[in-house]
């Protein structure tokens, strides 16, 4: 009887055992799932704080163009009020350095933005 006693107990000893690794597979798993859902909400937020930062800056680039733009078309006006008026050369061709900067502006800034 003591054999099957010791069997019984190194049985009891192989569930127990058993039961632990398995409770603490579950556990590990439980552990790693939460630092799962935590890098996930972490890496959440900092998209969205990406995504703010991305959208601020592309209004800000927005502004630019628009204020670009506008100063293609006054260079424009400009240009064409001078030579409508007969304009000394210089004078028309200090405009139109000046319409050629803000042209190569507005085309850096276009590149920018690819």
């Amino acid at each position: 009887m003591p054999s099957t006693h010791f069997s019984k107990l190194h049985t009891v000893q192989n569930i127990n055992t058993d039961e632990v690794l398995s409770l603490t597979d579950d556990l590990i798993r439980v552990i790693a799932s939460a630092k799962d859902g935590a890098a996930l909400t972490e890496t959440q937020e900092e998209v969205s704080r990406l995504q703010s930062a991305a959208d601020e800056d592309w209004s800000q680039v927005q502004i630019l163009l628009k204020e670009i733009q506008e100063n293609v078309l006054a260079c424009e006006r400009k240009i064409k009020a001078a030579e409508e008026e007969g304009v000394e050369d210089e004078k028309l061709e200090a405009l139109r350095r000046e319409l050629k900067e803000e042209l190569q502006n507005e085309q850096l800034l276009n590149l920018e933005l690819r």
